[in-house]
């Protein structure tokens, strides 16, 4: 492999290539995602602190994420767009928390210029807020290994999240680098 004028050698190459994020197929969502809605609250809860927040999920990812904004603010819901899957411990853990749960159909997200306003419920309730965590899916660009091409493209995440150390801790570099 030539990178600029030198030659390198190396037994593997990993090419990170990125990914996409699934977006939800909620009104108004694509229009505010990245200005306020997010998904990391390590990355971005800094910025959202002490405002009204939603977290969108369900079962345990939406449990955890709620859980880790705790820290950013005390006017915390956990909008599940239908039943959460949560189990009744976990249910009571976010009420000591002070988290609300909304398991009601979400109709649209409200704002204007990239501000979220407001969460439109399909009963007519509005509740207003001001950002929004989500758990999304993303699809890789990856490739698997193809005749012609050796090279094993990956989407740059690791397997567990990057935060709780789970997987890139275990890994001497990676733990180096880590935040």
């Amino acid at each position: 492999m030539k990178v600029a004028s030198d030659s390198v050698e190396a037994r593997r190459i990993l090419l990170c290539v990125g990914m996409i994020d699934e977006l939800l197929p909620i009104d108004g969502f694509r229009e505010l995602w990245g200005q306020s809605i997010f998904q990391c609250p390590y990355c971005h809860g800094w910025e959202v602190r002490d405002q009204p927040i939603a977290i969108y999920g369900r079962r345990n990812r939406a449990f955890e994420m709620a859980r880790a904004m705790t820290v950013w603010s005390d006017d915390l819901v956990l909008c599940t767009n239908g039943a959460s899957g949560l189990q009744a411990e976990q249910k009571r853990q976010l009420s000591r928390n002070g988290v609300r749960l909304i398991e009601d159909r979400i109709e649209r997200l409200l704002g204007t210029q990239g501000q979220l306003d407001a969460i439109l419920f399909e009963d007519g309730r509005r509740l207003p807020r001001r950002a929004r965590f989500v758990a999304v899916a993303y699809a890789s660009l990856a490739r698997a290994r193809e005749p012609g091409f050796p090279l094993l493209l990956n989407t740059g995440r690791v397997r567990d999240h990057w935060h709780t150390m789970t997987r890139t801790g275990k890994n001497p570099a990676l733990r180096k680098s880590a935040p």
